[in-house]
C-alpha cells in the first residue's frame, strides 16, 4: 500500500481543520472536543475514565457482525484499543488510545460514504485495520479495508485496499456487513454479507496473506462463498450467473454474518443466523468451519434447532466464538419454552451459550429475565464474545427491556468462562441503571491479569466505553452458576418445506421431551385430511406428508405434543 503524499496529507490536514479535528488531538480530561458542524465529539466523563462518542450514527456501531472495538493487549507497556466510527455524515473516523485509556486520539475523516465500520487490531504489525463498505449502489461500491502504516497512534493512513467490488452499480445491492480477524499466523480473513435487493442472500470469504494489500477473488461459485441462498428474479441473480439456489433449511434471510479466529488464526469460524420467511418462524444457527486457516472449509452445517421460537428471540443479535478445543460457540437470548411471540419469559428462557463439545452440542444457561431499574421488565439480548490469553470464553450481553429500548433504562452485563463453556460466573453488571444502555461491544482478544478490558456500548446515539479490570470478570467453575450440560429444547412447529407443495413436503418440529406428537392436516372448512402419529425424539424431529389425494388449495397442519399445539399455513399447487 502506498504511503500517503506529502500533498495528500496537506490537505487532509487542511480539511481536518476546516471540521475542527486534528490528527493525534488530545482529550482534555474533563473537558469536550466538539465538530463546529455537529459531526462527531468526543468527551472524556469526569471521574469515570470513560469516553463518550456523541453524533455518531446509530447505525455505526450496533452489529456484532461489524465489531468497531478492538485492542493489542501487547501493545508497549500498556494495551492499544481504537474505533472506527461512521459519523452523521457517512465519513470514517478513528478513535484510538495507547495507554488503556488514559488518553484518546481522533482521526478523520478517513474516507467517505461509508457503513458499518469493523475493527481488527493486526497485533503482528502493530497497527489498526478498518473494515467498510461503501454506500448503497455507489461508483465506489465494494468491500475495502484501510490501515495505520505506524502503530495506533501515528495518523500514517494509507489508500484504502478494494477486496471485492460485487453488487456495484447495481440497484438495490451491495455488501452490507465486512467484518474481519486474524492470529498469530499473520493471515487476514474477512466475512462480506452480500444484499440483493436489500436481501441477505450470500456470505463470501476474502483471504490475504501479504497484510490486508491484495486478497485472494475468485468467482462466487469457485469456493468463496460461505452461504447463497438467492430468491425469486432478484438482481443479484444477474451478478452470481449461476442457477438459482434455494437453501434447504430456512429459503433464504441470512443476516449479522460474523468471523472469529482463534489465536493461532489457523482455526477460523464463519458463522450467522437463518430467519425463516415468516417473522414468528424459526431462528436457527448456521457455521462453518476452516482447520487451515482458510484454505478449506467445512460444509455448511446448521446447528440442531434448541426451540428459537421468534425473530424476538434475539438470535439475530448473538455472538461467536470457537473455544480451546476448536468447537463453535453460540451466545444468544432463547425463548426456550414460551408459546407465543416470544417476548414473555418461561422459566427456561434467557442468555444461552449453544456450542459443540465431543459429547454432542450443549446449552449453558448463562441469565435469565433481569428485572430493571423501576420495575422495568428486561430480557437479554445482544450477545457478544471476547477471548482471553488462555483461551477464556468472555461474554457481554445488554438486558433490553420489552418496550422501547431507547428511552427505558437498560444494564450491561458482563460474564466468563474458564472451562470453555461448560460454566459462567454469576453476570456482573457494569452500568449504572440510570440509561437505556444497548448494544454492547467487546474487543476480538483482551489481555491477562492486570489488563482493563473495554467494553463499548451505546446511550441513544452516544457511545461509552466502560472498562473492566480482568480480574474482576465473574468466572464460573465447578457448575456454580448452574450451567446446564445437556441439552434443552421447547416447543415448536416450523414452516414446511418446500411451500407451495406439488407432491411431498418435511414438516419439522421441536418437542421439549420425547413423547408421542400427532400431526393432523385440515382443509379450509377445518375437515381432517390427515392425520400423522408418532412417538418423538427431544429436540428436532421431522416428518414427510404427500399431498396425493387432496386437491391445490390453502391447508392447515396442526401439532398436538406434550399439552402444546401449535398451527401452521401450507398451499398445494400441482
Amino acid at each position: 500500500m502506498k504511503k500517503v503524499s506529502l500533498l495528500v496529507l496537506a490537505l487532509i490536514v487542511t480539511a481536518s481543520m476546516a471540521l475542527a479535528l486534528v490528527p493525534n488531538q488530545k482529550i482534555e480530561k474533563n473537558g469536550i472536543e466538539d465538530l463546529k458542524n455537529g459531526q462527531i465529539s468526543i468527551q472524556k466523563i469526569k471521574d469515570t475514565g470513560d469516553l463518550v462518542i456523541n453524533n455518531v450514527h446509530n447505525y455505526s456501531c450496533y452489529m456484532t457482525s461489524a465489531r468497531c472495538l478492538d485492542m493489542d493487549p501487547g501493545f508497549d507497556v500498556s494495551g492499544a484499543a481504537f474505533m472506527f466510527l461512521r459519523a452523521v455524515s457517512g465519513q470514517l473516523y478513528y478513535a484510538g488510545t495507547i495507554d488503556d485509556g488514559a488518553s484518546w486520539s481522533i482521526m478523520g475523516p478517513l474516507t467517505g460514504s461509508i457503513r458499518y465500520p469493523a475493527a481488527m487490531a493486526d497485533r503482528n504489525n502493530q497497527r489498526p485495520v478498518a473494515f467498510y463498505n461503501w454506500g448503497w449502489s455507489s461508483a465506489g461500491e465494494g468491500a475495502y479495508d484501510m490501515w495505520d502504516d505506524g502503530n495506533y497512534n501515528d495518523g500514517l493512513w494509507g489508500s484504502e485496499t478494494e477486496l471485492d467490488t460485487l453488487g456495484r452499480d447495481v440497484s438495490g445491492s451491495a455488501y452490507y456487513c465486512v467484518s474481519g480477524t486474524m492470529g498469530s499466523n499473520g493471515v487476514y480473513h474477512v466475512a462480506a454479507n452480500y444484499w440483493g435487493d436489500y436481501t441477505p442472500d450470500a456470505t463470501l470469504y476474502f483471504r490475504s496473506t501479504n497484510n490486508g494489500a491484495t486478497w485472494s477473488r475468485k468467482d462466487p461459485r469457485a469456493g468463496n462463498v460461505m452461504y447463497y441462498d438467492l430468491l425469486g428474479t432478484e438482481d443479484s441473480l444477474n451478478i452470481f450467473k449461476g442457477p438459482v439456489v434455494h437453501d434447504p433449511i430456512v429459503e433464504g434471510y441470512v443476516n449479522q454474518v460474523q468471523i472469529t479466529a482463534d489465536q493461532t488464526g489457523d482455526n477460523v469460524m464463519v458463522g450467522s443466523c437463518g430467519l425463516t420467511p415468516d417473522t414468528l418462524g424459526n431462528v436457527l444457527l448456521w457455521y462453518r468451519m476452516s482447520n487451515d486457516a482458510g484454505l478449506n472449509w467445512s460444509p455448511l452445517t446448521w446447528a440442531p434447532d434448541p426451540g428459537t421460537i421468534s425473530w424476538e428471540s434475539q438470535c439475530y443479535d448473538m455472538g461467536i466464538a470457537i473455544d480451546a478445543d476448536g468447537y463453535p460457540h453460540f451466545a444468544t437470548y432463547l425463548p426456550l419454552d414460551t408459546t407465543d411471540d416470544g417476548l414473555d419469559y418461561g422459566p427456561l428462557s434467557g442468555i444461552y451459550d449453544y456450542h459443540l463439545t465431543s459429547g454432542g452440542w450443549v446449552l449453558t444457561f448463562i441469565s435469565g429475565a433481569i428485572d430493571s431499574v423501576g420495575g422495568l421488565s428486561a430480557y437479554p439480548g445482544f450477545c457478544n464474545f471476547a477471548k482471553g490469553p488462555g483461551n477464556e470464553l468472555i461474554l457481554t450481553f445488554g438486558a433490553k427491556s420489552e418496550g422501547d429500548i431507547s428511552t427505558e433504562l437498560n444494564d450491561i452485563y458482563i460474564t466468563g468462562s474458564k472451562d470453555n463453556g461448560a460454566t459462567y460466573g454469576t453476570p456482573l453488571k457494569i452500568t449504572d441503571g440510570t440509561q437505556a444502555c444497548q448494544f454492547p461491544h467487546l474487543p476480538y482478544v483482551t489481555g491477562g491479569s492486570g489488563t482493563r478490558v473495554p467494553v463499548y456500548y451505546q446511550v441513544a446515539n452516544d457511545g461509552y466505553i466502560h472498562w473492566v479490570n480482568f480480574d474482576d470478570i465473574p468466572w464460573g467453575a465447578d457448575g456454580v452458576t448452574g450451567g446446564r450440560n445437556t441439552p434443552v429444547y421447547g416447543f415448536a412447529l416450523n414452516r414446511n418445506f418446500p411451500n407451495p407443495v406439488s407432491d411431498k413436503t418435511a414438516i419439522s418440529f421441536s418437542l421439549p421431551k420425547a413423547g408421542n406428537y400427532s400431526l393432523k392436516v385440515y382443509n379450509v372448512a377445518g375437515q381432517v385430511v390427515s392425520t400423522i402419529t408418532g412417538r418423538g425424539n427431544a429436540g428436532s424431529n421431522s416428518v414427510n406428508w404427500n399431498s396425493r389425494g387432496v386437491s391445490n388449495g390453502v391447508y392447515f397442519y396442526q401439532l398436538n405434543a406434550a399439552g402444546n399445539t401449535a398451527t401452521r399455513k401450507m398451499i398445494v399447487v400441482k
